[in-house]
Parts: structure tokens; C-alpha cells; sequence
């Protein structure tokens, strides 16, 4: 912030940079304030424009400028005067202690997101054009910048991959702008490594460090979607529509769905488009669009309804999945025009063809789920085997039809289940144990599919009605997930619901307590920092098909593993407190406690009939605590606690009884519910069912309510009938439901109002207010199904006053004696205690025992490597706004950073594992490549000296690693 006068008037001005552009407010003739898209005759001015003039009001020099900040923090509101055109100013900064804000329209030289090019950029391919759309997105550069001269560069350039890739650099570049963006490209494109000769193997290794390591993934393929993953990934564009702009991203790696699969050829056709705020948090919502200006959610709704134009194409409203639905997302695609109706040979599919394959949806009259079933095929899965005989078999109902026990959950023979297994994992062997469920989609259905071994041999496969959803003729098995053993970790809204079943607070800080003595030796004790990584879900070691199986904690668990101590490792060490800062946060902000004596797993149903109603039967793998080797599988028995999340109302937790069954010995990393009684076990759990639901098992006597408070009566939810539309549903409808789910979602508001409601009351979940918001949640989940919103809480429902440790600092505030205020204080005392962090490395960085003789002559390759790896490493960090590798190692991204793009903290998570479980193997087959494994390479011409290779090479690796990080104070993996 700088203070500036204007010499002709005398008037004080405030000139200030932001980070992104403002939130715009109008204000009516009652003095009422409203969110805001209009730009008041500057186009997109305010979603251009990082820096502005604000010109003070005549009164100023009487207040402070304390006030005026202090205003501007707590408000981040901006009046906005329709003043068009503003005096440039001739600027003489000056210190002053006076001002008070009327803001101006900016001015100052723009940086458009526009989401055209100049018309001389025409001739471009799609690849460039997208390329610079980006960069002119992320401010890098004006889009004025891409003129004549600019065109005619990259026309002639000799490889048109490498101007793309040049200028995703500027696009993904921490750099704020660049002053002469063609410079900058022309910079990169001096690493080019192809020379131009006749053979495209020979390089200039001459050329800048890591640019002879990119040939595959620049030189010979597309760098927008050309990158080399595994089968069941691809690339895929994304976009945000904000109040103000429209911002293009590069492709980022998805998992495959149905459809992308069956078109992965027109990727780049695809595009995710993401509604949110300026800095890409969840958007704002007024429950209104009244106002006498256009609202952001009428700007929104626009671009739904009339789709993006931008690089030559048309993107228009595809579909969208149940999942992004909560996630403000959907799916555009591109129309084919009448100039590019093939592409290698292949007709351009339109957006009606692809819903059309999809299936037959003309029986369903509801709009939401309509538009859930058409999502149904963009769930993320693995494909599998081909299936061509399957039955559709009754549903298990009540006596009176009123509930059924078996909705979402088929039975699978051995026979296919083994085949299955052996696509996800080919090397899975036949003395391996299966699966006992998978998670599918399968032709129109959806749900479980359970392990059976007494099915008719005439069938592999027998879905229930109540799993069938649509019609289509696919038939290749699709996976989503399959069963596995999972931790359980307590959260907010659980907690709450303990304390209100009068679990004494002394066991639930039990847990507590053994979990921070942990976390704070986790970093010091090298014994217990595997038991961490192990027994908190830190590695990817679960399902068969989980997309995390090499997760990038591996590295340290590898590390401990093979006898690596802190002292000797900062990079082991780094990696272990970026896990240990990161858990300690999610103690502080979710209570996220671990306990021992849980699991959480899938929910089938009993096929045998052997299970009486109150009972269950679970068994699961378990580990050996020292050797940390698979022991014999545990079956529960006795009463164990059950439930699922989110859990609102006390009768959510079934106190239920674990028994032995025989029969279900081969039923491994499920709970198994009865198929008789008065009501099924799931939806007694907030209206669960066995679709893929998944459920805790709480067996530590510590944590099961008395007998006097537990299986209060569970809630009997009545949902209201669904909206029916009336004719044919159309793609309008569809957009239309799109945009009212995007304004009237208020599920994340009702729970946060019961969390704080019950905090404060001294019933807790059991006070009135409480169980009046239950049902609300109810209906705002169904809202996805069902089209009906639920109603606004009731005023008595609304806090006014909010628990000190939901840090909820612009309201009003008291201090709670809950389990939850004692979690919070316990866990804050952690953090700010730095005896946490007092522990010195041992400055000696190089371990000379580590260098096998011989080393030096791979040092100059794996300085390459290594710059190419910081290099990817980088770009990575800034996709994810992480900002050091041991952060980005451990693959946790930071909860509300503007860089997830969208992404709910969970995703993003696993979309880092991913990229870097990705990056681990590429650096990992770059070492080996030169050992044989890599058939297009030299092979070593002494076998026996093989092995002593390896070694040597290593220690090149760990020696320039080891010495960067003395030249850079950085650690390195």
C-alpha cells in the first residue's frame, strides 16, 4: 500500500495491490448491500485488475489510518462508485497516518483473462492458442502481448510441442507478470534439445541442464495431453467460471471414467469446469438473485446455459456427477463445427451422441436423477473383464415393504472374482485370498457385489433390482474400489454425539493422549514413526486397485525399513514432521483422534440368512505391532459400536453384537448386516444402505455408550416425494437443476449450525434445535436425488454465539467446556510448545559410509537428473500451492489453499499422491533404464558387475542430492 497525491486537485489517493480480484457489492436505496457481477461499464475491468486507485474522501485527513485498515480487514467490502473515467495520476508516494476509502473504478495497464486471442492469433494451432489462454489466465502476460510478432515466432517454430511447452512455463511460473512475455518463451525454447538433424535420437547435450531428460515427454508428445501415465489415467482441462472472469488451467491428470475411456481419443475436448469464488474457494451464495445488478450466480448460470468459446470451440454443458455436484463442477465438452467433423479418421462425436451412448434414461421423470444416472458414468473406475452373463434377482424386504435390506448389494462367484483381481493386479496369484466385495458400475447398475461361493454355476454374477439404475448395452465390469481394512479416526460431529451418550470425557481423551505422546516422538523415534506410518493409513498398502499403492510416504516407510535413522537422513526426518505438523492440524481443526481398536469397512449383507437381527459379523486382517507382518484375520465378537459419517442424531450409533458365523469365514475386510428384523442396521445410521456405504466398527469397551443411553430410537426420516417434471427431460433442465443446486446447498451450513448448537446446550445432540436441524440435513442430501431443496433453518436454530475452538473470530464467542473445547486446548498446547521442534539434525550432511568407490562417474549424469527432477518437483509445488518437498512428499496439500483450484482438501490429497506416485517411478525407471530394464537402451556389458553398478550410481544420486541441500538449504528426495 502506497499513499499518492494528485497535484492539479490536492486529493489524497491509496493505491493497493490484491491478490485476487475483489468481491463486488451494490448497495440499494435502503442502505442493504448485495453481491454483485455487474462491472459498471468497464468490462471485466474488476476481474482484470490487480491494482487500484482509490481516491479518499475530502473528510480523510481527520481519521486514522488504523481505522481505515482496520475496516478493510474485518469488512473486505468495497463500495463502488460509477465514476468512468479517472485521472491518471502523476505519483509522488507519501507517508501519511489519514485515510478513509471511496473507491474509484482502476486504472492502471490490465491483465486480461480474456478468453479470446487477437484476431492475428487465428492461424495458431489449438495446442498454442490453449497455451497462451493459459498464461493470459493466470496473469502472466496482457493478451495484448500476443501480437503479429508473437504469432509469426511460434508459427516458425521448428517443434511446435516445445512452444506449448514454453509457455506453460510462463503459465505455471511463480513469476507475478512478465514485463516481455516472447523473450521469456524464446528463453525456454533455447533448451530445445532436438537440433533439427535427421535422426530424431541425437541431441545436443551441450543444452541446458534438464532439457536432455524432457525428450519424451516434450520433443514426442503433446505436452498438453500427451504425458505418459498408466492405463487408467488421462489428461484432462479445467476451467473456473468466478463472478468476474473466466480463468483457464492446463490439463491436469484425472482417472479414467466410462466415457472418457470410450472417448479418451477427443480428451482434449473435455474440459471440468469449476464455479467458485475469486480465489477458487466454494462459491458465495445470498439465497437471492434479486438484486438490482446481475449476481454472480446469475453470471454463472449464464455461461451453464450458453457455454465457453474460446480457442475456436465451443464448450458446452456435458453432465455431471453426483460428487461434483457437491463440488460445484460439471463437465463441458466441445461440439465438433462443420470444419472438423473427424479426427484420425474418426467422426467427432457431438454431446448428444455421447449422452445417448451412455445409455437409455426416457423412465425417469425426476430432473436430479435423471441427471445422477447420466453421472452415474463418470464415477472414476478401473476397467476390467467383460461380463456377458449376469441375473437381475429380488430384493430382501421387510415384512411390510417398507425398508430393504439388501438395496445396492449383488453377489460375485470365485470364478469372477478371481479374474477381476487379476485384471487390477496382475500379480495377484490364485493362493492369494479374493476380495470379499467390490465397489462396481456394471452396464446401468451400481452398488456392491459381494463374494459367494454356493451361486449357480450357470452365473457368475447376480445384481438386485434395487442396484439397477438405467439401461445400456455395456457390459465390461467396472471397479471403483474393493475391500479393504481401513483406520478410524473420531471427528467433530462423532465426538459431539459420544459426549451426548454420556461416554465419560476421560476415555475419549484417552485416545487423545496416546496419539499426541506419538506424534511428538514420531520425528525423534524411528520405531515410532513406523508405527505411525502404519497404523494411521500413512502408505498405500490397502485394496488391491488402490490408486495410492505406491504412495509417497513408501519412501520413508522404505527408508525406516532398510535401518535409516534421523541423524543420519534429514530427508527421512523432513518427511516425518510435515506428517506430524499435518496431523496435529487436523487434531486442532477436525478432532481427528485415532483409535486403535476400530476399523472401518464396507457394508455388505447376509446371504446366508445365519445373522439375527442386533447382530453383525466382522473380520478383518490385522498386523503384527513389532514385526508389522500380516497376522491371522480377527473376528470381532461381542458388542461393538457402530455407525456411520456424518452421524447428527443420537440414534445413528448402533451399540450391535459381533458374533462368529462359519459360514462367513471367507468373508474378510467387510461388516456383514442381517437380512431379517424390523428394520436394517444401515439405515437405522442417518439412512444409510449397502450401495457402497461405508461403516465404522468401534470394538474398545472405552468408547461403547452405557447400557442406560445406548440404541436411543434411530431417526425415522420420511422423505418428501421427489420433484416430477412433467415431458421429456432435456439437457435445459438438467443445467437448470444445475445452477439451483449451486445456490440452494446448504447441507455444510445445517451441520455446522447442530456442531455449534449442541456445543453450547447442556443436552448436546439431544436439545430441540438439534433434532429440528436433523431432518433439514436429511432433505439436503436427498436434494442431488430427490430436486427439493431443504427449507432455511428456523431463526431459534441459528447460533449466535460461537465455541472458541471453532475459531470463528468475526462472531461472537464463548469459551465451551465440551470434549471438543478440551481436544482443541490440549492439541493447541502441542503445537505452540516448541519443545516439538527443538530437536537439531546433525549438520554433517554427507554419510561417506553411503559412497561406494567408483561414484564419481555417474556425478555429472545425476547432477541432470537431479535439476530435471527439482524442475518437475517445482511445477508440481506450485500446482498445488505447497511450498516444501517434504510437504509435498508426504502428499498434503494445505486445507483452503487458493491453489487446489476447486478441489476438496481429500482430492487434492489424492490427486498429489498420484502426480508424485507418478514422478517416483518415472526418476525411478530413469535409473534403471541403463541396467536392461529398458529394452531401448545400452545394457551394462558385465553382468556380474551389475549389482556394484546400482550401488554406485545410488551414490551419485544421494552425493548430489546431499550437496545441493548444503548449497540450498533444501531437502531433497
Amino acid at each position: 500500500i502506497g499513499f499518492i497525491l494528485r497535484k492539479e486537485t490536492k486529493e489524497w489517493c491509496l493505491k493497493l495491490k490484491i491478490r485476487d480480484p475483489p468481491k463486488l457489492f451494490i448497495r440499494d436505496s435502503k442502505g442493504e448491500t448485495s453481491r454483485t457481477s455487474h462491472q459498471f461499464g468497464n468490462q471485466e475491468a474488476f476481474g482484470r485488475c490487480f491494482t487500484y486507485i482509490l481516491t479518499l474522501a475530502s473528510n480523510s485527513m481527520d481519521l486514522g489510518l488504523s481505522k481505515l485498515l482496520d475496516q478493510a480487514k474485518s469488512a473486505r467490502l468495497t463500495q463502488v462508485s460509477s465514476h468512468s473515467n479517472p485521472t491518471f495520476l502523476d505519483e509522488n508516494p507519501i507517508k501519511s497516518s489519514t485515510a478513509q476509502t471511496n473507491m474509484n473504478i482502476p486504472y492502471n495497464k490490465t491483465y486480461p483473462v480474456n478468453i479470446n486471442l487477437p484476431s492475428c492469433a487465428n492461424k495458431l494451432s489449438f495446442s498454442i492458442k490453449y497455451a497462451l489462454i493459459c498464461a493470459t489466465s493466470a496473469m502472466k502476460f496482457d493478451v495484448s502481448a500476443v501480437n503479429q510478432e508473437m504469432v509469426n515466432f511460434l508459427q516458425n517454430a521448428r517443434n511446435e510441442n516445445i512452444a506449448v511447452w514454453a509457455i506453460l512455463q510462463l503459465a505455471q511460473s511463480k513469476k507475478v507478470q512478465f514485463e516481455d512475455p516472447l523473450e521469456e518463451i524464446k528463453k525456454w525454447m533455447e533448451y530445445d534439445i532436438y537440433d533439427g538433424s535427421s535422426s530424431e535420437d541425437e541431441f545436443d547435450k551441450s543444452k541446458p541442464h534438464f532439457v536432455e531428460n524432457i525428450n519424451h515427454r516434450v520433443v514426442f508428445n503433446d505436452p498438453l495431453y500427451g504425458n505418459e501415465f498408466p492405463d487408467d489415467f488421462i489428461m484432462i482441462s479445467r476451467a473456473f467460471i468466478t463472478p468476474t472472469r473466466i480463468c483457464v488451467f492446463p490439463p491436469e491428470i484425472e482417472g479414467l471414467n466410462r466415457v472418457t475411456r470410450h472417448y479418451h481419443k477427443f480428451c482434449d475436448r473435455f474440459l471440468r469446469i469449476i464455479c467458485s469464488e475469486e480465489d477458487f474457494s466454494k462459491i458465495y451464495k445470498e439465497f437471492k438473485e434479486d438484486t438490482i445488478y446481475e449476481s454472480p450466480i446469475a453470471r454463472i448460470r449464464y455461461f451453464i446455459k450458453e457455454g465457453i468459446r474460446f480457442c475456436g470451440r465451443h464448450y458446452q454443458y456435458l453432465a455431471h456427477s453426483s460428487s461434483q455436484l457437491r463440488e460445484s463442477s460439471c463437465w463441458f465438452y466441445a461440439e465438433p463445427s462443420d470444419t472438423e467433423l473427424t479426427y484420425k479418421n474418426s467422426p467427432i462425436p457431438t454431446g448428444d451422441i455421447i449422452r445417448k451412448w451412455m445409455g437409455t434414461f426416457d423412465d425417469i421423470n425426476v430432473v436430479a436423477k435423471y441427471a445422477a444416472r447420466i453421472g452415474q458414468s463418470f464415477g472414476t473406475t478401473k476397467s476390467t473383464v467383460t461380463v456377458e452373463k449376469f441375473e437381475i434377482i429380488d430384493d430382501i424386504y421387510t415384512k411390510d415393504r417398507r425398508y430393504c435390506f439388501s438395496d445396492g448389494v449383488g453377489r460375485i462367484s470365485s470364478s469372477l472374482a478371481m479374474k477381476i483381481a487379476k485384471k487390477l493386479d496382475p500379480k495377484f496369484s490364485n493362493e492369494m485370498p479374493l476380495p470379499s466385495a467390490f465397489q462396481i458400475r456394471f452396464a446401468g447398475a451400481k452398488g456392491m457385489v459381494s463374494l459367494c461361493h454356493n451361486m449357480s454355476s450357470l452365473c457368475d454374477l447376480e445384481l438386485r433390482k434395487s442396484q439397477i439404475k438405467f439401461e445400456t448395452y455395456h457390459n465390461t465390469m467396472e471397479v471403483m474400489k474393493t475391500s479393504s481394512c481401513m483406520p478410524f479416526f473420531l471427528n467433530r460431529p462423532l465426538i459431539m454425539l459420544l459426549e451426548t451418550l454420556k461416554v465419560p470425557r476421560s476415555n475419549v481423551l484417552h485416545f487423545l493422549d496416546i496419539m499426541l505422546e506419538k506424534l511428538k516422538m514420531m520425528a525423534i523415534n524411528e520405531s515410532v514413526a513406523k508405527t505411525v506410518l502404519l497404523r494411521y493409513g500413512c502408505l498405500g498398502k490397502g485394496a488391491i486397485n488402490d490408486s495410492a499403492a505406491n504412495a509417497p510416504m513408501n519412501v520413508a516407510w522404505d527408508l525406516l525399513q532398510n535401518g535409516w535413522r534421523f541423524c543420519e537422513c534429514d530427508h527421512l526426518r523432513n518427511l516425518m514432521k510435515a506428517l506430524q505438523t499435518d496431523m496435529l492440524q487436523s487434531i486442532k481443526k477436525k478432532a481427528r483422534v485415532f483409535v486403535q481398536d476400530a476399523v472401518v469397512l464396507f457394508g455388505i449383507m447376509d446371504e446366508t440368512g445365519f445373522l439375527n437381527d442386533g447382530e453383525v459379523f466382522v473380520q478383518f486382517k490385522q498386523q503384527d505391532p513389532d514385526t508389522f507382518e500380516f497376522m491371522e484375520s480377527k473376528i470381532l465378537k461381542g458388542d461393538v459400536l457402530v455407525g456411520r459419517n456424518p452421524s447428527l442424531h443420537p440414534g445413528d450409533l448402533r451399540v450391535l453384537k459381533a458374533v462368529d458365523i462359519p459360514e462367513m469365514h471367507h468373508i474378510i475386510d467387510c461388516v456383514v448386516f442381517p437380512s431379517n428384523g424390523i428394520r436394517p442396521h444401515p439405515s437405522q445410521m442417518s439412512g444409510g444402505d449397502l450401495d457402497g456405504d461405508i461403516f465404522f466398527i468401534i470394538f474398545d469397551e472405552k468408547l461403547i455408550p452405557p447400557y442406560h443411553t445406548r440404541n436411543p430410537p434411530a431417526m425415522d426420516y420420511i422423505a418428501p416425494p421427489p420433484k416430477i417434471k412433467v415431458g421429456p427431460i432435456t439437457v435445459e433442465d438438467m443445467k437448470d437443476f444445475f445452477v439451483d443446486y449451486l445456490i440452494n446447498d446448504i447441507l455444510g451450513m445445517i451441520c455446522t449450525y447442530h456442531l455449534v448448537i449442541g456445543d453450547e446446550s447442556q443436552l448436546k445432540a439431544n436439545c430441540s434445535e438439534c433434532l429440528r436441524l436433523v431432518p433439514l440435513a436429511s432433505q439436503a442430501v436427498d436434494f442431488a436425488k430427490t430436486g427439493l431443496k431443504a427449507p432455511m433453518p428456523p431463526k431459534e436454530c441459528i447460533p449466535k454465539k460461537y465455541p472458541h475452538w471453532f475459531e470463528k473470530r468475526d462472531k461472537g464467542s464463548y469459551t465451551s467446556t465440551s470434549y471438543l473445547a478440551d481436544i482443541y486446548d490440549n492439541v493447541l498446547e502441542v503445537i505452540e510448545n516448541d519443545a516439538i521442534n527443538s530437536n537439531p539434525l546433525d549438520k554433517s550432511r554427507i554419510r561417506h559410509i553411503h559412497l561406494i568407490p567408483g561414484f564419481e562417474k555417474y556425478v555429472e549424469e545425476s547432477e541432470i537428473n537431479l535439476k530435471a527432477y527439482l524442475y518437475d518437483l517445482n511445477l508440481l509445488m506450485n500446482q498445488f500451492g505447497v511450498f516444501d518437498e517434504a510437504s509435498c512428499m508426504c502428499g498434503r496439500a494445505e486445507p483452503g489453499n487458493r491453489l487446489l483450484r476447486g478441489r476438496r482438501n481429500g482430492e487434492a490429497n489424492k490427486h498429489m499422491d498420484q502426480q508424485l506416485s507418478f514422478l517416483r517411478k518415472k526418476y525411478r525407471t530413469w535409473f534403471f533404464e541403463e541396467f536392461g530394464q529398458d529394452n531401448n537402451m545400452p545394457v551394462i556389458t558385465f553382468r556380474e558387475n551389475l549389482e556394484i553398478e546400482k550401488l554406485r550410481k545410488a551414490s551419485a544420486w544421494y552425493f548430489v542430492a546431499s550437496m545441493h541441500i548444503d548449497k540450498n538449504k533444501q531437502a531433497i528426495g
